[in-house]
C-alpha cells in the first residue's frame, strides 16, 4: 500500500514542480510523516532526493527548448547549493518540533 501512495504522492508533486518550480517542501516533507510515518528530517532528506530528479529531468526538457537562461542559473545555483550543504550540517540538529512549526507557520 506505502509504494502506490509513494507513487501517486509523487507523481502529484512532480507535475506541480514541473508547473510551478516547487513541490517538494510544501507537498512531500508535510505529507511523508503523515503518510509514512517518517520524521521530519527523513522527509526533508527524502523530498530533496525526489527534487533531485525532478529538478534535473525537468531541466533537461527547458534547455531542450531552449528556456534555460545558464548562467543567471549556475550564478544563482552554486552558491545556494554551498550554503545549502553547510546549513544540511546544522539542519539535521535542529529539533523536530521547530522545523515542523516552520513548515506550519510558513516560516
Amino acid at each position: 500500500m506505502w509504494v502506490l501512495l509513494a507513487l501517486t504522492l509523487g507523481v502529484g508533486v512532480g507535475a506541480v514542480s514541473a508547473i510551478l518550480g516547487l513541490g517538494g517542501g510544501i507537498f512531500m516533507v508535510p505529507l511523508m510523516p503523515l503518510f509514512f510515518g517518517f520524521s521530519i528530517h527523513e522527509s526533508v532528506a527524502t523530498s530533496l532526493l525526489t527534487v533531485f530528479f525532478v529538478s534535473l529531468l525537468t531541466t533537461v526538457m527547458y534547455a531542450r527548448k531552449g528556456l534555460v537562461f545558464w548562467q543567471a542559473g549556475l550564478l544563482m545555483g552554486a552558491p545556494a547549493a554551498l550554503v545549502a550543504f553547510f546549513v544540511g550540517q546544522f539542519a539535521v540538529t535542529i529539533d523536530e518540533k521547530i522545523v515542523t512549526a516552520s513548515l506550519l507557520t510558513g516560516l
